[in-house]
Protein backbone atom coordinates (compact mmCIF):
# COMPACT_ATOMS: atom_id res chain seq x y z
CA UNK A 1 0.00 0.00 0.00
CA UNK A 2 2.91 2.25 0.76
CA UNK A 3 4.28 1.63 -2.66
CA UNK A 4 1.02 2.52 -4.27
CA UNK A 5 0.81 5.77 -2.31
CA UNK A 6 4.38 6.60 -3.21
CA UNK A 7 3.72 5.94 -6.90
CA UNK A 8 0.58 8.09 -6.92
CA UNK A 9 2.38 10.89 -5.12
CA UNK A 10 5.24 10.72 -7.58
CA UNK A 11 2.85 10.80 -10.50
CA UNK A 12 0.99 13.76 -9.03
CA UNK A 13 4.23 15.66 -8.43
CA UNK A 14 5.53 14.90 -11.89
CA UNK A 15 2.21 15.91 -13.52
CA UNK A 16 1.98 19.22 -11.64
CA UNK A 17 4.88 20.89 -13.50
CA UNK A 18 3.44 19.69 -16.82
CA UNK A 19 0.08 21.33 -16.25
CA UNK A 20 1.71 24.49 -14.94
CA UNK A 21 4.00 24.69 -17.98
CA UNK A 22 1.07 23.90 -20.29
CA UNK A 23 -0.82 26.80 -18.81
CA UNK A 24 2.13 29.10 -19.36
CA UNK A 25 2.71 27.98 -22.93
CA UNK A 26 -0.86 28.27 -24.16
CA UNK A 27 -1.47 31.79 -25.43
CA UNK A 28 -4.54 33.32 -23.95
CA UNK A 29 -6.99 34.91 -26.30
CA UNK A 30 -7.87 38.47 -25.42
CA UNK A 31 -11.43 38.86 -24.28
CA UNK A 32 -13.70 40.13 -27.04
CA UNK A 33 -14.88 43.63 -26.35
CA UNK A 34 -18.51 43.86 -25.42
CA UNK A 35 -20.41 45.77 -28.06
CA UNK A 36 -23.94 47.09 -28.14
CA UNK A 37 -26.38 44.92 -30.05
CA UNK A 38 -26.92 45.88 -33.69
CA UNK A 39 -29.56 48.54 -34.17
CA UNK A 40 -32.62 47.03 -35.78
CA UNK A 41 -34.64 49.39 -37.89
CA UNK A 42 -38.25 48.33 -38.20
CA UNK A 43 -40.02 48.29 -41.52
CA UNK A 44 -42.17 51.35 -42.13
CA UNK A 45 -45.78 50.97 -41.18
CA UNK A 46 -47.84 49.96 -44.19
CA UNK A 47 -50.91 52.01 -44.95
CA UNK A 48 -53.90 49.85 -45.69
CA UNK A 49 -56.42 51.36 -48.05
CA UNK A 50 -59.74 49.74 -48.67
CA UNK A 51 -61.30 50.46 -52.02
CA UNK A 52 -64.80 51.84 -51.74
CA UNK A 53 -67.44 49.80 -53.52
CA UNK A 54 -68.37 51.02 -56.99
CA UNK A 55 -71.71 52.84 -56.62
CA UNK A 56 -72.56 52.38 -60.30
CA UNK A 57 -71.77 48.66 -60.41
CA UNK A 58 -75.38 47.51 -60.10
CA UNK A 59 -76.58 49.90 -62.80
CA UNK A 60 -73.83 48.84 -65.19
CA UNK A 61 -74.60 45.17 -64.58
CA UNK A 62 -78.36 45.73 -65.09
CA UNK A 63 -77.66 47.62 -68.32
CA UNK A 64 -75.49 44.82 -69.68
CA UNK A 65 -78.06 42.17 -68.82
CA UNK A 66 -80.91 44.20 -70.36
CA UNK A 67 -78.95 44.82 -73.55
CA UNK A 68 -78.04 41.13 -73.80
CA UNK A 69 -81.67 40.07 -73.46
CA UNK A 70 -82.58 42.68 -76.08
CA UNK A 71 -79.92 41.32 -78.46
CA UNK A 72 -81.39 37.83 -78.04
CA UNK A 73 -84.91 39.08 -78.73
CA UNK A 74 -83.69 41.03 -81.77
CA UNK A 75 -81.94 37.96 -83.15
CA UNK A 76 -85.03 35.82 -82.58
CA UNK A 77 -87.20 38.43 -84.34
CA UNK A 78 -84.90 38.57 -87.35
CA UNK A 79 -84.88 34.75 -87.54
CA UNK A 80 -88.70 34.67 -87.37
CA UNK A 81 -88.95 37.25 -90.15
CA UNK A 82 -86.52 35.20 -92.24
CA UNK A 83 -88.52 32.01 -91.70
CA UNK A 84 -91.78 33.78 -92.55
CA UNK A 85 -90.50 34.50 -96.07
CA UNK A 86 -90.04 30.78 -96.74
CA UNK A 87 -93.61 29.86 -95.71
CA UNK A 88 -95.75 30.28 -98.82
CA UNK A 89 -98.44 27.62 -98.45
CA UNK A 90 -100.01 28.71 -95.15
CA UNK A 91 -101.04 32.36 -95.02
CA UNK A 92 -102.06 32.28 -91.34
CA UNK A 93 -98.72 30.85 -90.28
CA UNK A 94 -96.85 33.40 -92.37
CA UNK A 95 -98.78 36.31 -90.87
CA UNK A 96 -98.14 34.97 -87.36
CA UNK A 97 -94.40 34.70 -88.02
CA UNK A 98 -94.36 38.21 -89.51
CA UNK A 99 -96.19 39.66 -86.53
CA UNK A 100 -94.09 37.80 -83.94
CA UNK A 101 -90.86 38.58 -85.76
CA UNK A 102 -91.73 42.26 -86.03
CA UNK A 103 -92.68 42.51 -82.37
CA UNK A 104 -89.54 40.68 -81.21
CA UNK A 105 -87.37 42.82 -83.45
CA UNK A 106 -88.88 46.04 -82.07
CA UNK A 107 -88.79 44.88 -78.45
CA UNK A 108 -85.23 43.59 -78.82
CA UNK A 109 -83.96 46.83 -80.35
CA UNK A 110 -85.71 48.85 -77.65
CA UNK A 111 -84.25 46.67 -74.88
CA UNK A 112 -80.77 47.08 -76.33
CA UNK A 113 -81.19 50.86 -76.36
CA UNK A 114 -82.56 50.93 -72.81
CA UNK A 115 -79.76 48.65 -71.62
CA UNK A 116 -77.16 50.96 -73.15
CA UNK A 117 -78.74 53.98 -71.42
CA UNK A 118 -78.81 52.18 -68.05
CA UNK A 119 -75.15 51.19 -68.47
CA UNK A 120 -74.18 54.79 -69.32
CA UNK A 121 -76.04 56.01 -66.21
CA UNK A 122 -74.10 53.52 -64.07
CA UNK A 123 -70.86 54.69 -65.64
CA UNK A 124 -71.74 58.31 -64.86
CA UNK A 125 -72.56 57.38 -61.25
CA UNK A 126 -69.14 55.75 -60.90
CA UNK A 127 -67.29 58.74 -62.33
CA UNK A 128 -69.28 61.17 -60.14
CA UNK A 129 -68.37 59.20 -57.03
CA UNK A 130 -64.68 59.18 -57.98
CA UNK A 131 -64.72 62.92 -58.63
CA UNK A 132 -65.90 63.79 -55.12
CA UNK A 133 -63.39 65.06 -52.60
CA UNK A 134 -62.24 62.35 -50.24
CA UNK A 135 -59.97 62.47 -47.23
CA UNK A 136 -58.27 59.52 -45.60
CA UNK A 137 -56.26 59.65 -42.39
CA UNK A 138 -54.34 56.55 -41.33
CA UNK A 139 -52.29 55.98 -38.19
CA UNK A 140 -48.64 55.09 -38.67
CA UNK A 141 -46.57 53.63 -35.86
CA UNK A 142 -43.20 51.98 -35.43
CA UNK A 143 -41.10 51.19 -32.35
CA UNK A 144 -39.25 54.50 -32.71
CA UNK A 145 -41.97 56.87 -33.92
CA UNK A 146 -45.68 57.42 -34.25
CA UNK A 147 -47.77 59.67 -36.42
CA UNK A 148 -50.44 59.80 -39.09
CA UNK A 149 -50.62 59.74 -42.86
CA UNK A 150 -53.20 61.92 -44.58
CA UNK A 151 -54.47 61.44 -48.13
CA UNK A 152 -56.74 64.10 -49.62
CA UNK A 153 -58.25 63.77 -53.09
CA UNK A 154 -60.21 66.52 -54.76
Amino acid sequence: MRNLTAILTALALSAAPLTASAKKKAPQKPAAPITAPAKITPAPAAAVTVAAPDPGRDLKLAGIITADIGAGALAAGVIMLGVSTTVNDNLGKRQGLDLGGGLLTGVGASAMLIGALIWLDGRKTTSDAKAKTTALILPAASPTSAGAVALVRF
